[in-house]
């Protein structure tokens, strides 16, 4: 069964061994590392039967198990040089630290939101970009960055 795997997925080997799945920084493809260090590329992995041991849900918590395989990857990488080791690094803190998830859009007019900058937003008639600011600059939801407490007022008949 082929997947098709991500920077920051934990595999399991056929012969148990449990492997961090990164950019391999020698030639820049999408590979797998083990706790030893050692790196394997899609064919390896596909010939040794990886498989998912976990997946990471980003609206959870990291389980404490996650946690201890990239502790015991990262505690083995120090023999890769620096760029790996910061690009782990970054991923580890993206995993951490997952994106903030966005509000469903209010489709009523009249709607009101703040985005993560602090600009206010309106709902108004129109398909394409149905959301002004306050210097007439239009907008689709999908472009916005709304935080989670972003929606000040649901529109005129909307939740308030």
């Amino acid at each position: 069964m082929s997947r098709e795997w991500q920077p920051g997925d934990v595999a399991i080997l056929n012969d148990g061994r449990r492997v961090f799945i990164a950019t391999d920084p020698s030639d820049h493809t999408l590979s797998a590392i083990d706790a030893n260090g050692m790196w394997y590329s899609r064919l390896s992995m596909a010939a040794r039967a990886a498989r998912p041991l976990a997946v990471v849900d980003p609206e959870q918590p990291i389980p404490d198990e996650w946690v201890n395989v990239f502790r015991e990857v990262w505690q083995t990488l120090w023999g890769v040089e620096d760029a790996a080791r910061a690009g782990l690094a970054a991923l580890f803190a993206h995993i951490a630290n997952p994106p903030q998830s966005k509000p469903d859009e209010p489709k009523v007019f009249g709607a009101c939101v703040r985005d993560r900058d602090g600009a206010v937003w309106l709902r108004v008639d129109d398909d394409a970009a149905p959301w002004c600011n306050e210097h007439y600059v239009w907008h689709a939801w999908d472009d916005l960055d709304i935080p989670e407490d972003g929606i000040l007022w649901h529109g005129v008949g909307g939740d308030s």
